[in-house]
């Protein structure tokens, strides 16, 4: 069994399809990008026919990506302009960063909800998403198009109008929670807590908000708390 991983720099030579199909079935594990050379749009062929190639060749490749020196790496996020997020399936829950310029996963996205969280930070111009990992089953691609499907539903949906029957239905059933709440004040003993106690209880017994509101009445501030 062959232990040592074979790294091979992808450029103009092999820059079609082809060649790209005969170099990965030769035997390379790791595809080197160099940067400093050519245009984004060649280098995004080239990932892509790097991509196309293993997977016709079922073996899983490698892209190291060589990027164009410490001013393009770090001369961006010093000036502050650009933002770079990295982050594990641990760290993805809770973060507060609303966005950046690029996000890299290190571990498999684990669902289609993670995936938009995730990709959702990269809304600045121009931003990437990137995952390094990717888990068995649950793809990139197969998580993005879960998520169009989300997006359809959410787009396709109507809330639905209420009809005479419904509206009298919760009508009846609100009369029912406030009996409810009335029987309870007279039952249960509220010694020392005063009237906004009873209206806290009989509010959430019945289901509904306690309207506020502060106005001024001659000399004097007053706060009218009603129930609707």
């Amino acid at each position: 069994m062959r232990r040592a991983k074979i790294v091979a720099t992808f450029g103009p030579a092999i820059g079609d399809l082809e060649m790209t199909r005969k170099v990965i079935t030769a035997g390379v594990d790791v595809a080197r990008m160099n940067l400093s050379h050519g245009s984004y749009e060649v280098h995004e062929q080239v990932y892509k026919n790097i991509r196309q190639a293993s997977e016709e060749a079922e073996k899983a490749v490698g892209i190291l990506v060589d990027l164009q020196g410490p001013k393009i790496r770090l001369g961006k996020f010093a000036e502050g302009t650009a933002n770079l997020l990295i982050t594990t399936v641990v760290a993805e829950e809770g973060l507060d960063i609303s966005r950046a310029n690029c996000v890299i996963r290190f571990d498999p996205v684990q669902h289609a909800v993670s995936f938009v969280q995730g990709r959702g930070r990269a809304r600045e111009v121009d931003s990437s998403f990137i995952i390094l990992s990717e888990q068995e089953g649950r793809s990139a691609e197969q998580l993005a198009v879960a998520e169009q499907r989300q997006l359809a539903v959410a787009q396709s949906f109507e809330p639905t109008v209420r009809g005479p029957a419904e509206v009298e239905k919760e009508r009846v059933a609100q009369r029912t929670r406030e009996r409810g709440a009335r029987h309870v004040l007279e039952t249960v003993q509220l010694e020392g807590k005063g009237v906004l106690s009873a209206l806290n209880l009989y509010c959430k017994k019945t289901k509904v908000d306690v309207l506020e509101a502060l106005f001024k009445e001659g000399g004097n501030w007053v706060c009218s708390l009603s129930y609707k």
